[in-house]
């Protein structure tokens, strides 16, 4: 199962609907669809989500649990 799958509905919302940060929002699409484990996403993503979705302290907070 991708992260994509696990991504919690409110981050999904904002993933798809945010028409002012189109690269964020394909930078993160493009890593979610590629990983399947938080601690693979790059640095560098995890930054664009914090910025995009907000900062929740872990970048585990951002997905359902399995």
């Amino acid at each position: 199962m991708k992260l994509i799958d696990r991504l919690k509905p409110e981050f999904r919302l904002v993933l798809e609907q945010d028409t002012e940060n189109p690269l964020y929002c394909q930078e993160i699409a493009e890593a979610l669809e590629e990983y399947q484990f938080v601690i693979h996403i790059p640095y560098g993503v995890i930054i664009s989500m914090d910025f995009l979705f907000g900062n929740l302290d872990s970048p585990y907070n951002y997905f359902n649990e399995i």
